[in-house]
């Protein structure tokens, strides 16, 4: 159980502020911009990925169980911006992943 806290400590899930545990964010509007970016590159790894199955992903890699509407558009917003960054590339309209290294 140790791991899985400072997991949830490193992914941004929980603060730990002098031995105290806390929840950061319960909802997914409350998180950065830039975190939603850097989480959703994580739970990527390098291949290819539909943008829907991204989202599941990174949701599940912040913890969440369910992907509803303001997760998905708040994925979406963060794809947009990770392609504009050129952290993602894209294949089509549908198929992402994270930019290779040049």
């Amino acid at each position: 159980m140790n791991r899985d806290i400072q997991t949830a400590v490193r992914r941004g899930i929980l603060g730990n502020t002098a031995g105290q545990l806390s929840l950061l964010c319960r909802h997914i509007v409350q998180y950065e911009p830039d975190h939603l970016i850097a989480m959703l590159l994580a739970a990527m790894g390098g291949t290819w990925w539909t943008r829907d199955d991204a989202i599941t992903a990174a949701a599940r890699h912040l913890g969440f169980r369910r992907t509803g509407k303001k997760i998905q558009d708040a994925f979406r917003s963060a794809i947009r911006t990770a392609l504009r960054r050129g952290l993602l590339e894209r294949d089509g309209s549908q198929y992402i992943r994270r930019s290779r290294p040049r």
